[in-house]
């Protein structure tokens, strides 16, 4: 697998919201996979009263991505994204 995905759970308007804001956030710092938002019954995203998403951004089985993880500046810009995807979200 390779590239950038974010998931919520199936049945989560708000998280579906929250999720599509961060994952074109991401996916504009450019030079990544889209892998799009997906659902999965996940733990962290199906036993909250919170609005909850996972975010991945990259795989650190794949070289390319691994690299991007290892990286200072993706690492900032990785983070900077997210916040924007969340501030897009609240507005």
């Amino acid at each position: 697998m390779q590239g950038t995905q974010t998931s919520y759970c199936a049945g989560s308007v708000e998280g579906s919201n929250l999720a599509d804001c961060v994952q074109k956030q991401i996916i504009g710092l450019g030079g990544l996979i889209d892998r799009k938002t997906n659902t999965q019954q996940l733990y962290v995203t199906k036993h909250t009263n919170a609005v909850a998403i996972l975010v991945e951004m990259a795989f650190i089985d794949q070289e390319d991505d691994n690299k991007k993880l290892g990286d200072p500046i993706w690492q900032d810009n990785f983070a900077r994204a997210i916040a924007r995807g969340i501030t897009d979200y609240v507005q």
